[in-house]
């Protein structure tokens, strides 16, 4: 790919739909960390591009960012299921068609449901599908109506879409007849050679727990996975149970669980970022991720990057290569699962991280190859000169 890094005039692109930018603020959740991965690999690629990125008041700490190339403008909204996202839409959508960008990035179907407000400026739109937002559980019947025809209403107007699974891709073009272009996350390999101090503060060592990583959300899950563990323990001694992350915008289900699952070795670590995520990640005895929804967890790539065993549904394992520390279940059957972390704790550790036929797999996922993929595709003419 040719690194163009002289132009006439830089090029800005509005992106909506993250949280909070970088990915480090309690709530996120994959979709910043791809943002952030994504935004940086094409700022590489070149340099005249510009970015300004709306987030959300509500998970945005600071805006001050370390880049010439990124601007982050926080909007004021609400803490609410349903009126936090549509207000954060509606207002940055607005802004995205009077600023100074060429192109206005949605990540999410949700919030391009304003995105007509651009368009009718002139604005080229792009939108990076993450998962099929009506079929979460968090949201009534009605509300998963209304984001269903949303969704068939931002694909009348064609914009450029991109889909970051297989599933996802094959979906749009299905029930839409619209066609995505494959943009998955990437994987990127890393090794840590010893527990950092804080994983010992909560009697953590190598290979002693199990670690879900994620949001705490209805279709993740999460009781699938508590359940299995507590039958499970007695036969493991010394096993315990890490839940790292947070509710976000539907405290009650996280409240629920910790009131129903309360002390037995669980540990309800809250949100971990940089070192202390990769740590955990690198030393737990499999990562496991209960989920019947998913489009293409960072998480797992995450997990992934480190060489550790990961329990995931066929459907999601679907997603990448044939690699042997990935166990799958049957994603609609709960014996499935309890089996499979069954097995999970009694298989054996590798020694290396992957072997090289499995490497040749993990090379077609890359953020540096999915940004220039974004970067070929998202107007050349405009790119290009």
């Amino acid at each position: 790919m040719k690194n163009s890094n002289k132009s006439k005039k830089p090029i800005s692109i509005s992106v909506i739909g993250a949280r909070a930018y970088p990915s480090d603020f309690v709530g996120t959740s994959g979709l910043e960390i791809y943002v952030e991965n994504i935004v940086k690999e094409l700022s590489r690629i070149r340099r005249d591009l510009k970015f300004i990125i709306y987030t959300k008041a509500t998970y945005q700490e600071r805006r001050f960012v370390k880049s010439k190339a990124i601007r982050v403008r926080k909007l004021v909204t609400i803490h609410s299921k349903v009126l936090e996202s549509v207000i954060y839409s509606l207002i940055a959508s607005f802004f995205s068609a009077f600023d100074r960008s060429a192109i206005v990035w949605y990540h999410g179907v949700g919030p391009s449901i304003f995105s007509f407000i651009p368009r009718l400026l002139g604005k080229r739109i792009v939108l990076t599908v993450h998962s099929l937002d009506w079929e979460r559980k968090k949201w009534s019947p009605t509300e998963k109506f209304f984001f269903e025809k949303g969704a068939n209403f931002v694909f009348l107007l064609r914009p450029k879409i991109f889909a970051v699974s297989l599933s996802l891709k094959a979906y749009i073009l299905k029930n839409f007849g619209v066609s995505a272009t494959y943009v998955p996350p990437g994987i990127e390999l890393q090794r840590v050679k010893s527990p950092e101090f804080y994983l010992k503060k909560f009697g953590l060592f190598h290979k002693s727990y199990l670690l879900f990583l994620g949001r705490f959300v209805p279709e993740k899950r999460l009781e699938w996975l508590i359940e299995a563990f507590l039958e499970l323990k007695t036969k493991f001694k010394g096993l315990r149970l890490v839940l790292a992350g947070g509710h976000g915008n539907i405290p009650n289900y996280e409240k629920g669980l910790r009131e129903r699952y309360k002390g037995g070795g669980i540990i309800w670590m809250g949100y971990v970022f940089g070192k202390e995520k990769l740590s955990l990640l690198s030393h737990c005895r499999c990562f496991v991720l209960p989920s019947e929804l998913e489009g293409n967890p960072v998480s797992l790539a995450e997990a992934l990057g480190v060489g550790v065993l990961c329990l995931v549904s066929e459907d999601v394992a679907g997603e990448f290569p044939k690699l042997g520390n990935i166990l799958e279940f049957k994603t609609q059957s709960k014996n499935s699962f309890s089996n499979a972390i069954g097995k999970a704790l009694v298989q054996k550790s590798k020694k290396g991280i992957y072997k090289k036929k499995e490497l040749e797999g993990i090379k077609g996922f890359s953020w540096k190859k999915t940004a220039g993929i974004y970067f070929r595709e998202f107007n050349p003419p405009l790119l290009s000169g």
